[in-house]
């Protein structure tokens, strides 16, 4: 009887179990590209809108970079980008020490903190771009007394204002800087405003919402 059991379980073992034929892993394949190609956009929109918040997060981190420099050094910082594109830099405001202090003192009460220092500092520059995909879409910059000052002085940083830059966001010595809302977008329509507080020199960034919305 033990020996009956035995050789039908070697029977059933050698037994080969039906294989998938080729139409089956055909079938099978494709329910699979089907299933990628209705999930794609879905994760695609997650990575755009990742992207956006770290070109968020890079526009902070070069905003307090430049204020760190223009505190460190004593000298009037600027930064521009390239309103429909993602370069953007910061460079030194070549004033003379007579405008520096004229700037100084039409800020009156406006700026918190010591006066502007007139001490000069050699010209620095530091260039670099979003992440792809990411343009500076527009900005609104308060220009305040010391900025309008600067600006009539005629002083400019490296190559000046052209028409692929935008107009200066100022850094002063005292770590205020410019009043400053900065959009920026994604090809799908996206967007997200980082707002540059002028007393305080710090940014902070908004929820992403899309460009639709904002010019509501």
């Amino acid at each position: 009887m033990i020996f009956r059991w035995l050789a039908n379980s070697r029977r059933r073992s050698r037994v080969r179990r039906p294989a998938f034929t080729l139409m089956e892993l055909l079938l099978v394949l494709a329910l699979m590209v089907a299933i990628a190609a209705i999930a794609w956009p879905a994760i695609r929109g997650s990575f755009d809108t990742q992207r956006l918040g770290k070109a968020a997060d890079q526009l902070r981190a070069a905003f307090g970079k430049t204020r760190v420099r223009a505190m460190r050094t004593g000298a009037i910082h600027v930064f521009r980008f390239q309103p429909g594109r993602g370069g953007y830099g910061s460079e030194t405001w070549t004033a003379s020490a007579e405008e520096v202090v004229s700037a100084a003192t039409a800020a009156g009460g406006i700026a918190s903190g010591p006066p502007i220092p007139t001490a000069t500092a050699p010209p620095t520059s530091s260039t670099d771009t979003l992440p792809d995909g990411i343009v500076f879409h527009m900005a609104e910059v308060t220009v305040d007394a010391r900025a309008a000052n600067l600006l009539g002085a005629g002083g400019q940083g490296g190559d000046g204002e052209t028409a692929e830059w935008s107009s200066p966001i100022f850094f002063y010595p005292d770590g205020t800087t410019s009043n400053t809302h900065v959009v920026l977008a994604n090809e799908r329509g996206q967007a997200i405003v980082v707002t540059l507080r002028g007393i305080t020199g710090l940014s902070l960034p908004s929820d992403i919402t899309s460009l639709e919305q904002l010019a509501r």
